[in-house]
């Protein structure tokens, strides 16, 4: 197979996120310090915890924080949005999409900055004193990502609601074809759909690439999706960590050490100038490639070393037996 620089990520890409990455770090450190910042989490776990010491480890150390946390079912959330308001800080950071709703309804005059949402437009994200860090990796970023690691797909199959999809889809068929693929679109209207549609979809396709879609993605139907493409011998490319641990070959991630610290940006611009900074969401700017080698080894796929090394984690190759099929 011939080598190539590869599409997704190339060096010089690399090398340019990370030089804008440090540059925009290096500009917070300006008039940030006296800054009285309350971060809102939606519950206690690791991952929002990583996003809030990303955003902590972006601002200056002089910076103060108080840190609250919603119980489950977020029960004591107007309680919380009235002692936050009470302590006027200058900005409030919601991590996850509960905290983000607590501040959209209990605090409307403050500037809130969120992030770990998943599509937060169909929650009424943002509101007017609202801004974060979207979860939407752009289409074209991830065809190139998949191209890369699995150059042999050309073929690349994807299940989305056409009542929330169907434009995106669209688009995302004319930048396949710029890349030599083909997009190959299967629309559902409910969650039930999903089994069948995936069943018709598998004959058509080298690949199926699936992103975040509440009518394609449910706790019901993701080990559906694994299982079926993983017996079929069809590469899955999704969106977390979890899905490749799990048997996905691959996914472009936001981690949420990155998401904090872009986070942290915004907040840095707003309080430094509120309305040159803006009330405007922006895209993530550092996804990460991770990648299951085990699943490329049952597939048969060679991903160049290229990709490998790019790559912020790995599920590497182990001893233990793949399933018999």
């Amino acid at each position: 197979m011939p080598r190539s620089i590869p599409t997704f990520h190339s060096l010089a890409r690399v090398a340019l996120f990370l030089w804008i990455g440090c540059s925009a770090m290096a500009a917070l450190n300006v008039d940030v310090h006296a800054a009285e910042i309350v971060v809102l989490k939606s519950s206690d776990v690791g991952y929002y915890s990583q996003a809030v010491h990303g955003f902590r480890q972006a601002l200056p150390a002089h910076a103060h924080l108080v840190e609250y946390t919603l119980r489950d079912g977020g029960t004591d959330a107007r309680e919380i949005g009235q002692s936050i308001r009470a302590g006027h800080p200058d900005l409030v950071l919601a991590v996850g999409l509960k905290a983000a709703l607590t501040a959209k309804l209990e605090i409307p005059d403050l500037p809130v900055v969120f992030c770990l949402v998943l599509n937060p437009e169909l929650h009424g994200l943002p509101a007017g004193n609202m801004t974060g860090v979207l979860m939407k990796i752009p289409h074209l970023q991830q065809l190139e990502s998949i191209k890369s690691v699995a150059p042999g797909a050309r073929r690349i199959g994807v299940l989305y609601d056409e009542h929330h999809h169907a434009a995106a889809i669209a688009s995302a068929k004319h930048q396949a074809k710029l890349l030599g693929l083909q997009l190959i679109g299967s629309a559902v209207t409910n969650r039930t759909e999903v089994p069948g549609a995936l069943t018709t979809l598998l004959p058509q396709i080298d690949l199926l690439w699936i992103f975040p879609d509440h009518t394609v993605i449910t706790d019901e139907s993701l080990p559906f999706l694994l299982e079926s493409t993983f017996d079929a011998k069809i590469p899955l490319f999704g969106f977390s960590f979890t899905m490749v641990q799990r048997g996905a070959l691959g996914a472009l991630v936001i981690e949420p050490l990155d998401a904090g610290a872009q986070a942290a940006q915004l907040a840095a611009a707003i309080l430094r100038d509120p309305a040159a900074g803006g009330m405007r969401m922006v895209q993530p700017d550092r996804p990460k490639l991770v990648l299951n080698l085990n699943t490329a080894e049952h597939l048969g796929i060679t991903i160049a070393p290229a990709i490998v090394r790019l790559a912020s984690r790995l599920v590497p190759i182990t001893e233990f037996h793949h399933r018999d099929h």
